[in-house]
């Protein structure tokens, strides 16, 4: 079932993204705890704990929720959520309040929306119409990636499966295992999916660094199946094999078919590089200018000799000087008043800006 086109006021105290795709919401409550953020995607809805850091529900569009945290103790309740990176001190049992801060929504838009969050380590967390992206930006230390929750809204061991990334062989969840999943041959990836036999949707997770670090899958309580748990990183003993910056991506899938989840994780991985690809260009590509009487302040993006040079409207060259610094200053006092380009080279990558002299 997919959701239709949905417009969303936007009040004080709410940040919204509309029209579809994707929709971000403040201060909601989800199992009766307050200070979250609410997404509404395509294909799901997710509830993001602000104070502990962590999703504690994941609502498909069949009402299914396969995180769904609670008050309730342990594996119960307190202990689920995703994702928890391993001694960064970010945990669903903390909804309390666990001092994570969380940063306002960035680049709210009708098909994306950004949070930034941190406590010891830091990441953004992408939200897409198809796909959530956790990219870590500062890391402590080693960790691990888990996901600890109910798939398809319940765990239960004998209509539960998971199917690797580099396979198509459907795995009881209540057979644990320990290694690492691998990539498939036309990936560079490593991931895996969960599904019900009874069920129309998958969840995928996928670590965008394929490594030889050790995976690991367990239920809780003694195969008594309160919750199920998965990790990126979570070998025996349960400590952090994966180390430095690093992505994750997870997501719903309405299907149950190998071959469209297959594809599906592939466009939602492409989609994350993509925007990734982009913002990079666009950082790369991006020069700070502040004019302060006659001294132009140039900071361009780069790192060893290049050249600044200022042009008129007509593309005349009227000032030139080369610096090997990335922040430099141009004196002006030739110029008279007006508009005027300003581009730093370095090889063959230039960058444009503009300024107004008066």
């Amino acid at each position: 079932m997919k959701r239709g086109i949905v417009a969303v006021l936007c009040v004080a105290g709410v940040v919204c993204g509309a029209f579809g795709g994707v929709t971000l919401t403040d201060n909601e409550t989800y199992a009766g705890t307050g200070g979250h953020y609410k997404v509404v995607t395509d294909v799901a809805t997710y509830y993001y704990h602000k104070a502990g850091g962590t999703f504690t529900g994941l609502v498909d569009n069949d009402d299914s929720d396969w995180i769904s945290w609670s008050t309730a103790g342990g594996a119960s309740g307190q202990w689920r959520g995703m994702p928890k990176p391993y001694n960064w001190g970010w945990n669903a049992e903390d909804a309390g309040g666990s001092g994570v801060e969380t940063g306002e929504p960035q680049d709210v838009t009708a098909e994306y929306a950004k949070i930034t969050s941190s406590k010891g380590g830091t990441a953004d967390i992408e939200f897409f119409p198809t796909h959530v992206t956790f990219t870590i930006t500062s890391n402590p230390g080693n960790f691990y990636f888990t996901y600890e929750g109910t798939p398809n809204g319940e765990c239960n061991e004998s209509e539960t499966y998971t199917v690797k990334g580099n396979e198509t062989t459907q795995n009881s969840i209540g057979s644990d295992w320990t290694g690492d999943i691998g990539e498939a041959d036309d990936e560079d990836y490593e991931w895996l999916y969960i599904g019900h036999n009874s069920g129309s949707n998958v969840l995928f997770i996928t670590h965008s660094t394929s490594d030889n670090s050790a995976d690991n899958t367990s239920d809780l309580t003694h195969k008594m199946c309160p919750m199920w748990v998965f990790g990126f990183g979570r070998g025996w003993p349960t400590t952090g094999h994966i180390s430095g910056n690093d992505s994750f991506t997870f997501g719903i899938v309405e299907s149950t078919d190998h071959d469209e989840i297959v594809a599906a994780v592939k466009a939602a991985m492409g989609a994350t590089k993509a925007r990734h690809a982009t913002r990079e260009k666009a950082a790369r590509d991006a020069m700070w200018l502040r004019q302060a009487g006659t001294a132009l302040h140039v900071n361009a993006p780069f790192n060893g000799q290049h050249t600044v040079t200022i042009h008129d409207l007509a593309g005349r060259i009227l000032v030139s000087q080369v610096s090997s610094e990335a922040a430099s200053v141009v004196n002006t006092a030739s110029l008279p008043s007006g508009s005027y380009v300003v581009k730093a080279a370095q090889g063959g990558h230039v960058v444009t800006g503009r300024i107004s002299k008066f």
